[in-house]
C-alpha cells in the first residue's frame, strides 16, 4: 500500500509537470495565440480522460506498451516536437503537424500517468490515494515556480516520468532503459535543442541556414535569436517573429522614428517592449530621453546583448524597467512627449489588454500637450484586427491617423489631441519607404473602422476569433 501511494504521488508530479512542459512547447512551435494555448491545455486533459475511461480494459501487457511509449514520447516532447513540425512543415503539411501533435498528445502525454488512480485505488483507499495525487501535483507546481532555469524543470519532468514506469510496472530492464535514455536528454538537451530549433526555423518559418544564437525559456515565453544564411538577425517570442533586421526596418521606422522626427521639439519618450531596442534607440538619436518598459526581464538582456549591431546604444544610453506597462503608467504621475508600443498582437488576452480604450485613456493621460501614441494595427489597415485596435485608439483621441507600408505591409497609428503633425507631412516621411505606402487620415481612418468594435475587458472573447484568423492565415501563407 505504501508503494501505491508513492506510485500516485509520482504519477500526480508527472501529470502536472507534462501539462505544464507540453502547454509550453506547443504553445511555442505553432503560432502562439490563445487559441493554440487552449487547444494545447485540452490536449493533456485528454489523457487522463482516456486514462480512466479504459483503467479496468486494459491488459497487463498492453499497459507496458503504453508505459514503454508514453516514455519515449515525454523524453522526445522538449525537441521533438520541433523537429517533427519543422519537417512537416518544409513538406507543406502544417496542418497535418498540429493534428498529430494532438492525437499523440492526448494519447501518450498523460494518459499512462493516470490509468493508476482507477486500478490500484478501492473503496477505502480512494480518498488516501488521490490526495497522494494531489500531494505530488502540488509538490511539482512548488519546484516550477522555484526552478531557477527551464531545463532544471525539464530534468525533474523526465524523471518524474522514469519513476511513474518504474513504480507503475516494476520491470528493472526497462527502468534502466528509461533511466539512461532521461540523463541522456538531459546531458544532450542543448545540443538536441539546438538542432531541432534550426530544422523548426528552416522549415516553418521558411529561414534558409537558420544558426541559433541564444534560447532561453522566460517565466513568460521561449526566446529565440536566430541568424540566417545572409546574415538577418532576428527575434523571436514563442514562435513569433518579432524582429528582424536588414533592409528597410519599416516597423521600427514608423512606430517610432517617423512620429519622432516630425512632433515639434523633442523631450521625453516612453516605450512599452523592449524587443531589440531599435524603436528606442531611434527615439535616442533623435534627442529624446528614453525610457523603455519591458515585462520579461530575460527579453530586455537578451535584446540589448544581441541586437547591440541593430541598436548601437552604450550601456546606460536609455532607462530600463522591467515592469507591466499597465501597471507602470497606473502609478507613475510622469508624462511624456511620446509613447510608442512596442508590444506584441493582442492574440492573448494579457496583451489584448493593451489594446483597450481604457488603456489608451490611461496613455492619454500620461501624455504632455501635443503628444504622439504611437502603435502598431499588427496587420493591415483595413484587416479585422487593424480595425478593432484602431477604434479601440479612436474611441479615445480626437485626432488619429494611419500609415501603411508597403515594405512590411503593416499599418500603425498615430493619436494625439490634436496629432501635431498632418497626413502630409507623413506622406512625406514615407517616401524613404522603398515599397511606399499609404496615409489615412482622421476621417479615413473614421470611415475604415465603421462598425468595427474596440477590444475591451468586457469584450475579449473576439481575442479568440483574431487568433483562429490569424493561425488559419499564417498556414495559407505557406
Amino acid at each position: 500500500m505504501q508503494r501505491d501511494g508513492m506510485l500516485l504521488a509520482a504519477a500526480g508530479a508527472a501529470i502536472l509537470l507534462t501539462q505544464y512542459v507540453a502547454v509550453r512547447e506547443i504553445g511555442s512551435t505553432f503560432f502562439s495565440t490563445e487559441l493554440v494555448l487552449l487547444g494545447a491545455t485540452g490536449v493533456t486533459l485528454a489523457g487522463p480522460s482516456l486514462a480512466y475511461a479504459v483503467a479496468h480494459r486494459i491488459s497487463p501487457r498492453l499497459l507496458v506498451v503504453w508505459g514503454v511509449a508514453s516514455v519515449a514520447a515525454h523524453l522526445a516532447l522538449p525537441v521533438g516536437l520541433r523537429a517533427l513540425v519543422g519537417t512537416m512543415a518544409a513538406r507543406g503539411l502544417e496542418g497535418a503537424a498540429l493534428g498529430v501533435t494532438a492525437a499523440l498528445g492526448g494519447l501518450l502525454l498523460c494518459g499512462f500517468h493516470a490509468v493508476f488512480l482507477p486500478r490500484r485505488a478501492g473503496p477505502a483507499s480512494l480518498g488516501r490515494l488521490y490526495a497522494s495525487e494531489l500531494a505530488g501535483a502540488l509538490a511539482a507546481l512548488a519546484l516550477i515556480a522555484a526552478s531557477p532555469s527551464h531545463r532544471l524543470t525539464l530534468t525533474a519532468y523526465w524523471a518524474a516520468g522514469v519513476l511513474v514506469l518504474h513504480l507503475g510496472l516494476g520491470r528493472r530492464a526497462l527502468t534502466a532503459a528509461a533511466t539512461i535514455a532521461a540523463a541522456a536528454a538531459a546531458i544532450a538537451y542543448p545540443h538536441l535543442d539546438r538542432w531541432a530549433t534550426e530544422i523548426y526555423f528552416e522549415g516553418y518559418h521558411g529561414r534558409r541556414g537558420p544558426a541559433v544564437v541564444e534560447t532561453e525559456y522566460s517565466p513568460y515565453q521561449r526566446i529565440d535569436v536566430i541568424d540566417d544564411a545572409r546574415g538577418r538577425r532576428s527575434l523571436y517570442l514563442d514562435g513569433v517573429p518579432f524582429f528582424r533586421s536588414g533592409g528597410f526596418d519599416a516597423f521600427n521606422v514608423l512606430l517610432a522614428e517617423v512620429p519622432g522626427s516630425l512632433r515639434p521639439g523633442r523631450g521625453e519618450a516612453l516605450v512599452l517592449g523592449s524587443g531589440s531596442f531599435s524603436s528606442a534607440a531611434r527615439l535616442r538619436r533623435l534627442g529624446y530621453e528614453v525610457t523603455v518598459i519591458e515585462l520579461d526581464a530575460a527579453v530586455a538582456r537578451i535584446g540589448f546583448a544581441r541586437f547591440e549591431a541593430a541598436h548601437g546604444l552604450a550601456p546606460g544610453a536609455v532607462r530600463v524597467e522591467i515592469d507591466d506597462g499597465r501597471r507602470y503608467l497606473a502609478r507613475r504621475p510622469a508624462s511624456f512627449d511620446l509613447i510608442a508600443m512596442d508590444v506584441p498582437a493582442p492574440y492573448h488576452v494579457r496583451t489584448a489588454l493593451l489594446h483597450t480604450p481604457s488603456f489608451y485613456r490611461l496613455a492619454a493621460a500620461r501624455l504632455r500637450p501635443g503628444g504622439v501614441l504611437a502603435l502598431s494595427l499588427c496587420g493591415g489597415a483595413s484587416g479585422d484586427l487593424g480595425r478593432a485596435i484602431a477604434a479601440g485608439a479612436a474611441e479615445v483621441f480626437p485626432s488619429v491617423l494611419a500609415v501603411e507600408s508597403g515594405s512590411s505591409g503593416l499599418a500603425h497609428l498615430y493619436a494625439g489631441a490634436p496629432l501635431p503633425f498632418s497626413p502630409e507631412d507623413v506622406t512625406a516621411a514615407l517616401a524613404r519607404d522603398p515599397e511606399g505606402g499609404l496615409v489615412y487620415g482622421d476621417p479615413e481612418v473614421r470611415a475604415l473602422i465603421t462598425g468595427a468594435a474596440p477590444l475591451g475587458e468586457d469584450r475579449l472573447a473576439p481575442v479568440l476569433a483574431l487568433a483562429r484568423g490569424e493561425l488559419e492565415e499564417s498556414f495559407r501563407a505557406r
